[in-house]
């Protein structure tokens, strides 16, 4: 039903575009999360780029 709504009313696209930046931010919480909680630090990625 939201779909067809979406659709008839052209606000798909800004529907997905929305649903898209809370996706990405909520994988750049989760990724800097991560990090404190492994203790990545930005020397750890210089060198792992290195030699990647």
């Amino acid at each position: 039903m939201l779909l067809n709504d979406l659709i008839l009313t052209g606000k798909l696209w800004t529907y997905l575009a929305d649903l898209n930046e809370q996706a990405q931010e909520r994988l750049n919480r989760i990724i800097a999360q991560l990090k404190a909680t492994e203790g990545v630090t930005e020397d750890m990625k210089a060198r792992a780029r290195w030699h990647g």
